[in-house]
């Protein structure tokens, strides 16, 4: 059942175009599996209107990161479940991010995550919107199974990729080098103090933060001298 009626706008597909010359970085680590990392894409395209940032896209595997911190799904204690489902209900409304319940929750995302890592090297131009276009298959109320080498496929070609690309990206996604990169970015956002998802990290002339979840992104943005709030 959708959540929230309201489309996100095509302005999130250049998420990861939009680099500007400011000071200030973030790098946004996240997994499709997550609603939360759906949501703080959704709030950070906003920002990116308004302030000057750069921003770098960094999927990493939410299940290591959950693994190896010894993290646990909040479904897992009901009371903690409760409340998400509560949360989210009042976070999709608040930010205007349509969400509806996957039939099959929480998956194992790897492959998919994988194909983002690819495209993050080769096809920089295309990640927001591919990790819009996956995240809303799972979460946007389509229900659609991102375990699926099809459906991974349908984003691919939804975004542009000609059928060679396609190819490529699918066949690179069993290669040690695109499994190390992804285990790279999953260890670096651990020893930065990961435990679930999304993570940011931001640097600016005030320094570095680390933020999990989304929030406290005004506090974010107010500690680095960019007043935004949403």
């Amino acid at each position: 059942m959708l959540l929230s009626s309201k489309r996100i706008g095509r302005n999130h597909t250049k998420l990861q175009r939009r680099y500007t010359s400011g000071s200030t970085h973030i790098k946004y680590y996240y997994d499709v599996v997550s609603p939360w990392s759906y949501i703080g894409l959704h709030i950070l395209s906003n920002a990116k209107k308004k302030l000057h940032f750069d921003l770098a896209l960094e999927p990493f595997f939410l299940g290591g990161i959950m693994q190896t911190t010894g993290n646990k799904p909040p479904i897992s204690l009901p009371a903690k479940g409760k409340y998400q489902q509560y949360d989210l209900l009042r976070s999709s409304k608040f930010y205007n991010v349509p969400l509806g319940q996957p039939s099959n929750f929480p998956v194992n995302t790897i492959k998919a995550q994988r194909v983002l890592t690819y495209v993050k090297q080769n096809h920089p131009e295309v990640l927001g919107e591919l990790t819009f276009k996956y995240s809303k298959y799972y979460w946007g109320g389509l229900d659609l199974d991102i375990t699926n080498p099809l459906i991974l496929v349908q984003g691919l070609e939804e975004v542009g990729l000609n059928e060679e690309q396609v190819s490529q990206t699918m066949d690179a996604i069993s290669t040690d080098q695109i499994k190390g990169e992804l285990l790279r970015v999953t260890s670096e956002a651990i020893e930065d103090g990961a435990f679930g998802a999304p993570w940011s990290i931001i640097t600016s002339e005030n320094g570095k933060e680390s933020y999990f979840g989304v929030d406290k992104y005004n506090m974010m943005f107010k500690n680095h001298n960019l007043e935004w709030n949403y």
